[in-house]
C-alpha cells in the first residue's frame, strides 16, 4: 500500500508541476526569490557586523603576534650581542687581569732582589767597617802589650841591675813579672 500512495502522489505533483527542468526538481521561483532575499539581508548582516569586526580583530591579533615575533628575534638578536660583548669584556679584563698580575709580580721580584742587593751591600760594607776597627784594635792592642813588655823588661832589667842577683835570682824575678803580667790580662 505505500507504494501505491507514493505513485499517486507523484502522479498529483506531476499534474501541478511547472513543465520547465527547474519544474521537474521542484524548484518554486517565488520561494526561491524570497531564499535569495534573505540570503542577501543575512550576507550583508555578517559581512556588516560579524565579518568586518571579524577580520579586523584577527588582523589586529595577526599585528600583534607579529610583531611580538619581531620584538621576540630583535630581543634574542639583542640577547646574542650583548651576550658577545660581555664574553669579549670579560676576556679582556681576564687579560688584563693577568697582565696586572704578572707585572706586580716582576715588580715585587725586582723590589726583592733590590732590597736584598742594598742589605747584602749593607750587610758586606758593616763588615769590612767591623774588620777593619778589628785590625785598628789589633794593632792598638799590639803596640800597647808591647809597650807594657817593654815596661815591665825594663823595670826588671833595673831591678835586676840595682839588686845585682844572680842568675837564678834574676829568673825568679822575670818570671813574677810574668805571672803579674798574666793576672792584668789586656
Amino acid at each position: 500500500m505505500n507504494i501505491i500512495e507514493a505513485a499517486y502522489a507523484a502522479e498529483e505533483a506531476a499534474e501541478h508541476a511547472d513543465p520547465s527542468v527547474l519544474g521537474m526538481f521542484g524548484v518554486d521561483w517565488s520561494l526561491l526569490a524570497a531564499q535569495l532575499l534573505n540570503f542577501g539581508i543575512l550576507l550583508f548582516v555578517l559581512h556588516r557586523w560579524v565579518y568586518k569586526p571579524l577580520l579586523k580583530t584577527i588582523d589586529e591579533r595577526r599585528e600583534n603576534i607579529e610583531t611580538g615575533l619581531r620584538q621576540s628575534k630583535e630581543a634574542e638578536t639583542a640577547l646574542r650581542e650583548a651576550e658577545a660583548r660581555q664574553q669579549a669584556v670579560l676576556t679582556a679584563a681576564r687579560k688584563e687581569a693577568t697582565v696586572i698580575v704578572d707585572d706586580a709580580k716582576k715588580r715585587g721580584e725586582q723590589e726583592k732582589e733590590r732590597r736584598l742587593k742594598a742589605s747584602n751591600e749593607l750587610i758586606e760594607s758593616k763588615l769590612q767597617e767591623a774588620k777593619h776597627q778589628i785590625t785598628l784594635e789589633k794593632k792598638a792592642t799590639e803596640v800597647a802589650v808591647k809597650q807594657h813588655v817593654a815596661d815591665l823588661v825594663a823595670d826588671a832589667s833595673e831591678k835586676v841591675a840595682a839588686l845585682g842577683l844572680k842568675e837564678s835570682q834574676q829568673r825568679s824575678l822575670i818570671e813574677q813579672a810574668l805571672r803579674e803580667l798574666e793576672q792584668t790580662k789586656l
